[in-house]
């Protein structure tokens, strides 16, 4: 058990900007009888040295962050990072719309939050992980979103490739952008921009633009 005298140490993966001291006091309102230590950055490199140095209890991020800021091979390093320095990951969605919502639950974090849960829910989670469980957290507006079959069935149909291809052409990258973030080819990504306009039934760059909108992918 973690001794609940010592301060539980979050960092916070994110440009907060002018918003660092307000969410750090938010924080340590709200995280009832858990003292806490926060640091918020959003440069890659620095966290995973704090990570590797053992400052650090709980990762919190946000899922579109993360897939704009860091590679995919990034992304696999982190996790591996935060499991071989047994760093919990707090993934926090903006979003609940997301067709990928199935896939991001089963992605190996261990809370997860959203924009539509209340404060409770983030205590909860919190508490969660300073007890060092083993189960995953999903909170209760994400719960709900899973009993959601056709939103699920919808999740099912895009794999995980074709999906960061998309997100990343509606936030205005290029093909050839696209390939060398991802190290794939042109002609792979191509290949995976077709099959996931395809199963969205979208078949111009403004159709698949109108969709992430009306799906608060924008």
């Amino acid at each position: 058990m973690r001794n609940e005298k010592k301060p539980l140490k979050i960092i916070i993966f994110y440009n907060t900007n002018i918003f660092e001291k307000v969410i750090c006091d938010f924080i340590k309102k709200e995280s009832k009888n858990i003292p806490v230590e926060i640091s918020i950055c959003d440069d890659y490199t620095f966290l995973c040295r704090q990570i590797a140095g053992g400052k650090i209890d709980i990762l919190l991020t946000e899922y579109y962050f993360v897939y704009k800021k860091c590679s995919t091979g990034e992304q696999k390093y982190l996790k591996d990072e935060c499991n071989n320095h047994q760093v919990k990951i707090m993934m926090f969605l903006q979003d609940t719309q997301t067709p990928l919502i199935g896939k991001i639950i089963q992605s190996g974090y261990h809370a997860l939050i959203s924009a539509q849960d209340n404060v409770e829910e983030f205590q909860n989670a919190l508490q969660h992980l300073a007890s060092c469980r083993d189960t995953v957290f999903i909170s209760k507006a994400l719960r709900s979103v899973t009993d959601d079959k056709k939103r699920m069935a919808l999740s099912e149909t895009l794999t995980l490739k074709e999906w960061e291809v998309i997100f990343l052409i509606v936030q205005g990258h290029s093909l050839s952008e696209i390939a060398a973030k991802k190290n794939r080819a042109i002609s792979t990504v191509a290949t995976q921009k077709h099959n996931a306009m395809k199963k969205l039934s979208v078949s111009t760059n403004g159709e698949l633009l109108k969709y992430a909108y009306f799906n608060g992918i924008l």
